[in-house]
């Protein structure tokens, strides 16, 4: 992002309206803000730009079970989802799941 953000100043947005509009709540904010949050706290990066930035930044790596985990999911099936999906690992654990896979895809 360009400079620090202040949640303060982060707009908020209700999960049931960028449910019902999302196009049109992010092409509203995008000229304010990179992010916006969400009621329930969750950011959301809505500006290509820094995207791209976060995607190629190596402090920044894959969900994993990190998500489901700060909802207070903690064992069940949703999440083993998270747990065992190829595409939130990272490093050697995320091309051990792949390996079985990779031909499918070469």
């Amino acid at each position: 992002m360009s400079g620090n953000v202040e949640a303060r100043q982060v707009p908020r947005v209700a999960t049931r309206e960028l449910e019902n509009n999302p196009h049109e709540i992010f092409a509203s904010h995008r000229p304010q803000s990179p992010v916006v949050m969400r009621d329930d706290g969750i950011f959301i990066v809505i500006r290509a730009a820094e995207v791209e930035r976060l995607a190629s930044d190596a402090r920044v790596g894959p969900l994993g079970t990190a998500y489901v985990k700060s909802r207070g999911i903690t064992a069940g099936a949703l999440f083993d989802l998270f747990d065992n999906s190829m595409l939130l690992a990272s490093g050697l654990d995320h091309r051990r799941k792949r390996a079985p896979v990779s031909r499918a895809f070469a």
